[in-house]
C-alpha cells in the first residue's frame, strides 16, 4: 500500500519534563510555563532548585580502599532540572569536599574518606535547598587481617569443651573487625580439613571445640578467606585410660581362633577412649591389632593349645598391664571386628 503525502513528513514537537512527555497542542497556558514549551518563541528556564535529591554508594566502604560516590540531582518546582552550573555543595564528616556545578540538572563527586571504621551521614545542597540525608558505612579491610590463635591456659584435667579465640582482630588502619564474621579453623594432620567455624565478636574470632577425642599438642591456624595465620600449637591435655578394663574371650572352634572383646575403656575423666586408639594384644600364640570403636575393640588369635586361662599383654597410649583371661562363653551382640 502506497501512502501520498502532501508535504513533507515530520514528527509532532513534545515537551519532556518531569512529568513525562506531551504534545505541544495540548498545553494549556499555565502548564507552558513549567516547562520547556516555546512561550513567545524562546523555551521557558526552569526555576531556581526546589527539591535535591542525593544518592550515595556503594553503603559499605571498605577502609582505605573505596570511593564514596555522591550525587545530587537538582528539580525546580515543577520536576525540571535545574539550570547548569549551579553550585553543588556535599557534605561528609572529616571531611572538607570541593564545590560541584550541575550539568543536566547533575552535580557528582567521588571521594575517598579517611580510613576509619563508621557510621557517617553525608547531604547535598544545590542553592538554598538541601537534600535528606544519606547514610553510609566504612568498615575494616579484611583482606589485611591476618588472624593469630591465642594459646589457651593448658587444661589441669580433661574437659567437656575447650574455649578457644583469636588476638584481638585489627586492620592495617587499625580498624577493629566487625561481628559476625565467620573464618576457619584447621587442625594440622586432621588432612587439613577445617575444624570449626569461629565467629568475630567484640573484634575476637571465637569457637568452642570438644577436646576428648584429641589429646597432646596439636598444631592449629585460624585463616580468613585467603588470609592464613601462622600455625599455634594447642595443648589438649593427654588422655588417661582407665586400668583393667574388662576382657571378653571365647573361641570359635571350627576355624581354631581365639576372640577377645577388650573394652569399654574409659578414661579417668569419665569418657570413653577416643576412636582410633590402637591396641595391640600379645601372648604366646601371635599378636593382634586394632583400634578403638566406641571404647571397645575385638581382636582375633591363634587358639591356644592347651586349656584354661590364657596369659596376654595388653597395650595402649596411657596403658600396659599383664591380664589373665579364662576363656567362656560369647558375650551378646558383637561388635564388628577391627583388623
Amino acid at each position: 500500500m502506497m501512502i501520498l503525502l502532501a508535504g513533507p513528513a515530520g514528527a509532532e514537537p513534545v515537551v519532556t519534563d518531569g512529568f513525562g512527555i506531551l504534545p505541544t497542542r495540548l498545553l494549556g497556558p499555565d502548564r507552558a510555563t513549567w516547562t520547556d514549551a516555546p512561550t513567545g518563541g524562546a523555551p521557558a528556564e526552569p526555576g531556581d532548585p526546589a527539591t535535591v535529591l542525593l544518592f550515595a554508594g556503594p553503603k559499605l566502604l571498605v577502609a582505605g580502599r573505596d570511593r564514596a560516590h555522591l550525587v545530587a540531582l537538582g528539580l525546580d518546582q515543577h520536576g525540571n532540572l535545574v539550570r547548569d552550573g549551579q553550585i553543588a555543595t556535599f557534605s561528609m564528616p572529616d571531611s572538607t569536599l570541593p564545590d560541584q556545578r550541575t550539568r543536566n540538572g547533575i552535580a557528582d563527586i567521588l571521594h575517598l574518606p579517611p580510613p576509619k571504621a563508621r557510621r557517617m551521614t553525608v547531604g547535598a545542597q544545590i542553592g538554598d535547598r538541601q537534600s535528606p540525608p544519606a547514610d553510609l558505612a566504612v568498615t575494616a579491610d579484611l583482606s589485611t587481617l591476618v588472624p593469630r590463635i591465642r594459646a589457651p591456659e593448658p587444661p589441669s584435667a580433661r574437659m567437656d569443651l575447650l574455649q578457644l579465640e583469636s588476638l584481638p582482630l585489627t586492620d592495617r588502619h587499625g580498624n577493629v573487625v566487625p561481628d559476625g564474621i565467620a573464618l576457619d579453623l584447621t587442625m594440622l594432620g586432621a588432612n587439613g580439613a577445617a575444624l570449626a567455624t569461629p565467629v568475630t565478636l567484640a573484634g575476637r574470632a571465637q569457637t568452642v571445640l570438644v577436646p576428648r577425642d584429641m589429646q597432646g599438642t596439636q598444631d592449629a591456624r585460624m585463616a580468613l578467606g585467603a588470609q592464613q595465620g601462622p600455625v599455634a600449637p594447642i595443648d589438649f591435655g593427654r588422655v588417661v585410660p582407665l586400668p583393667a578394663p574388662p576382657i571378653a574371650a571365647w573361641t570359635l572352634g571350627e576355624l581354631d581362633l581365639t576372640v577377645l572383646r577388650i573394652g569399654p575403656i574409659g578414661t579417668q575423666d569419665g569418657h570413653l577412649m577416643p576412636d582410633g586408639t590402637p591396641v595391640r594384644v600379645t601372648t604366646d600364640d601371635g599378636i593382634a591389632t586394632g583400634w578403638l570403636r566406641d571404647g571397645q575393640v575385638e581382636l582375633q588369635l591363634p587358639r591356644p593349645a592347651g586349656l584354661g586361662p590364657m596369659m596376654l599383654q595388653l597395650d595402649l597410649p596411657g596403658l600396659s598391664e599383664r591380664r589373665r583371661v579364662t576363656p567362656g562363653l560369647p558375650p551378646p551382640a558383637p561388635i564388628e571386628a577391627s583388623e
